[in-house]
């Protein structure tokens, strides 16, 4: 099986960001940026998602992006669907999608569809569901959870990364919150970030929204410590992912490494932590 950086080297072709320029008439430059921007996050929902996989599961990935993951997964011989709606106006992504696959020559099996309308007896049931940066966007967690224990198996695991806005940031656009009133910051903000489509898609969730959608769905749930820190430690060999955040958060990144800080924060509790991962199975088997 390809390794993961050569399976990434392979997509970081001229020839692909010329094909896509070519058909979706967007500019090279943005073009450039987000086929790289998803490799780089790519590696993170890889990692996500060798959390839960096991040889013979049927898998789903929910927010699938360009399907770089769940290609990768099938090229290794894992029963994966990939679900993402494609939007309109989001031409450049379906055509992106369609060239990475093409390029691998993977025949990935897909849900165009909300997350909050799959259906076991249209999509069938999965024993691994997994999602990256995803959930804080749906129009309703909890009945995005909802749905996904619908077509979990008994038995089955969900594993989801994303943001928690108890802590009074917002990682996509590297803005401080209103503590505990985040969606309130808006009247801050100026109108060219409160009327971005990624602000408007915010639902701002939080460490105890997981925990009341897994209890309302009667799953077991924990959540993976020490996230905070790993973020802080990301800034200082991720170039990608250091420019998409302030330089204030890179200076304050860089003094924790610098005075050993890092160390104590790995200790901290999952609620004051973000991004956190949410482990939720589903125990009925």
């Amino acid at each position: 099986m390809e390794d993961w950086e050569g399976f990434c080297a392979s997509l970081r072709s001229e020839s692909l960001i010329a094909e896509i320029v070519r058909r979706s008439g967007e500019p090279e430059e943005r073009v450039r940026a987000i086929v790289t921007a998803h490799l780089a996050e790519g590696a993170i929902g890889l990692d996500v998602a060798r959390r839960g996989l096991v040889p013979g599961q049927r898998i789903l990935e929910v927010g699938a992006g360009f399907g770089i993951v769940s290609l990768y997964l099938k090229q290794a011989g894992y029963d994966i669907c990939a679900l993402e709606p494609y939007a309109e106006g989001f031409e450049l992504f379906r055509i992106a999608t369609e060239e990475i696959a093409s390029r691998t020559g993977v025949t990935l099996p897909r849900i165009e569809r909300g997350v909050q309308d799959l259906d076991p007896a249209q999509d069938g049931s999965f024993d691994f569901i997994f999602s990256v940066n995803v959930l804080e966007h749906v129009p309703d967690f909890h009945e995005a959870i909802d749905a996904m224990t619908r077509v979990l198996k008994p038995g089955g695991l969900m594993i989801h990364s994303c943001p928690n806005y108890w802590i009074p940031y917002e990682p996509h656009l590297s803005i401080p919150l209103l503590p505990f009133l985040p969606a309130a910051t808006a009247t801050l903000l100026p109108s060219s970030l409160r009327n971005s489509a990624v602000w408007r898609s915010l639902n701002f969730v939080t460490y105890g929204d997981a925990k009341r959608a897994a209890k309302r769905n009667r799953l077991a749930i924990s959540f993976v410590p020490g996230l905070l820190s790993g973020v802080f430690r990301r800034l200082a060999y991720d170039p990608v992912f250091s420019e998409r955040h302030g330089r204030a958060v890179r200076w304050a990144g860089a003094g924790l490494r610098r005075s050993g800080l890092l160390r104590m924060m790995d200790a901290l509790p999952p609620w004051l932590s973000t991004p956190m991962i949410a482990i939720m199975r589903n125990p009925h088997g």
